[in-house]
C-alpha cells in the first residue's frame, strides 16, 4: 500500500500504520468503506449517516466474498471468476458513490492498480461520476495519498512515468 506523501503533515510511521490497517482490506470492500470515511462523525459531511444503503451493503459484501473466492482459488493454481454486476435504478440512489468507493478501495488495496472509469456518455462521466470520486476523496482519511485532477486519480508519490498506472 501507498507511503508518505512529501510535503504531509502526517508522520511517516502514521502512513505506515495507516497502510499496514487499510491493507487488511484487501478482500474486505465494505469495510474499507466503514473504515476510510467518517461516518456518523458529528461535524463531517457524513454526520448524519452510518455506512452505505442496504443495497450498497450488500454488493460490498458479495464483491468481498467473490475477493476471497478468488485468493483461494490463487491459492490451488485455479483460474480467478470474473465479477459481474449491474446496478439498474432511479436518479440520486448512490450508484455513482459506490463507483467512488470502489476506485478508491483498489487504488488503496492494490499497488499498481489501473483501471479506467467510463460512463453512458461524456456528459454523465464529467457531471456526475468525476464529481463524485472528488466529493469521496476529500473526505478519505487517506486522501493524501493521492492527487485527483479532472481527468486522472493517481497515488500522489508516484513519478511522471508511472503514474499512467493509475
Amino acid at each position: 500500500a501507498p507511503m508518505a506523501q512529501v510535503g504531509s503533515d502526517i508522520s511517516v510511521e502514521t502512513n505506515k500504520r495507516l497502510a499496514e490497517h487499510i491493507a487488511r482490506f484487501r478482500n474486505d470492500p465494505l469495510g474499507f468503506v466503514m473504515f476510510c470515511w467518517p461516518w456518523g462523525q458529528a461535524g463531517s459531511k457524513l454526520a448524519s449517516k452510518t455506512g452505505p444503503e442496504p443495497w450498497q451493503e450488500e454488493l460490498l459484501t458479495r464483491l468481498g466474498e467473490h475477493c476471497k473466492l478468488n485468493a483461494d482459488l490463487r491459492d490451488i493454481g485455479l483460474d480467478y471468476q470474473v465479477w459481474r454486476s449491474a446496478v439498474a435504478s432511479g436518479h440520486g440512489v448512490g450508484k455513482s458513490a459506490i463507483v467512488a468507493w470502489l476506485v478508491y478501495w483498489l487504488m488503496s488495496t492494490r499497488p499498481d492498480c489501473r483501471g479506467v472509469v467510463t460512463a453512458n456518455t461524456g456528459a454523465q462521466l464529467e457531471t456526475k461520476t468525476w464529481p463524485e470520486l472528488a466529493k469521496w476523496h476529500d473526505m478519505a482519511i487517506n486522501k493524501h495519498w493521492f492527487t485527483w485532477t479532472a481527468s486522472a486519480f493517481f497515488f500522489a508519490q508516484y513519478p511522471e512515468e508511472k503514474r499512467k498506472n493509475y
